[in-house]
């Protein structure tokens, strides 16, 4: 009977799966490969884990050590390593909140706002966003200058003095607005999964995390945006405002990406400080009113 057969086999596959994650979400990795370790299957992860594990090359014995003072009562907890929530879930079944070590990658698309005829990125603009306030900060200021150059390169106009306060304005609306669909779409999903069981929140969560990513850098370009335009100098008129239905995620944003978006904003300024992509007197009306 082929169905006999085929239910037989799906049964063995389904024991095979259960039995590969059960092994792999419990093994200790080791340089002649993963080994499983009775009782000590049982230590929980943590960001801020107080103790350690290491093979003893002298006497192979398998060791726990503390990193620093354990109180009676208190959790052992040691790093499963540098891993994502996404690899942390798919492999463990748990989150860390606000993990560092999730990356969000995002390529600004440039032809929905009608300023250029192409619909791609441009080549190494795209842009990597993480809990780490200075790697996302360094790959916004690289994203920008990618989009700076290719919209600099096909409007040449925009390179003159008076018109480089609308390159930057255009330059930073398409990260803006790619991050702000970005942010719109994964929030859309997290909503989905209310009320979806325990497991399948745990995994809307994380993408809940990581839209807050997406929001810290349209918050960011929405700040800067707004003080461009604001400013009392020629070709300020001509920055395009950065209207999302979106606007006030700063005031919701929790202090993890907040303190991205500030970072970015900081960056920009440095930025534009440093490298005269702004008129001087762009720079300083800039710099009195921030």
């Amino acid at each position: 009977n082929s169905t006999a057969i085929g239910e037989h086999n799906l049964h063995q596959l389904l024991w095979a799966a259960w039995a590969v994650h059960v092994i792999g979400s419990r093994a200790y990795e080791t340089p002649a490969g993963p080994i499983l370790v009775p009782f000590c299957d049982m230590f929980n992860d943590s960001p801020q884990n107080n103790a350690e594990w290491r093979l003893n090359s002298e006497s192979d014995a398998f060791e726990i050590f503390s990193k620093t003072h354990i109180s009676s009562g208190e959790e052992i907890t040691i790093s499963y390593g540098p891993k994502s929530n996404e690899h942390l879930l798919t492999h463990y079944g748990f989150l860390h909140e606000f993990n560092t070590n999730d990356v969000l990658h995002i390529d600004p698309h440039i032809g929905p706002l009608g300023v250029d005829a192409f619909s791609l990125a441009p080549p190494g603009s795209r842009l990597a966003l993480s809990f780490d306030a200075t790697d996302a900060a360094r790959s916004f200021i690289t994203t920008l200058a990618s989009v700076r150059l290719h919209l600099a390169l096909g409007h040449p106009g925009l390179k003159d003095e008076h018109q480089s306060l609308a390159l930057e304005g255009r330059a930073l609306q398409l990260i803006g607005h790619s991050c702000a669909n970005e942010a719109k779409s994964l929030s859309l999903l997290d909503q989905q999964g209310n009320g979806a069981g325990k497991q399948l929140e745990a995994c809307f969560g994380y993408r809940s995390q990581v839209a807050m990513l997406a929001q810290a850098c349209a918050s960011a370009v929405d700040n800067i945006t707004t003080m461009l335009r604001s400013l009392p100098l020629p070709g300020a008129g001509a920055v395009p405002e950065f209207d999302v239905e979106s606007k006030g995620w700063a005031q919701q944003l929790p202090e993890p990406p907040r303190t991205v978006q500030h970072g970015m904003m900081a960056a920009w300024e440095a930025d534009a400080t440093k490298k005269g992509h702004l008129p001087y007197e762009a720079v300083q009306a800039w710099q009195r009113r921030h």
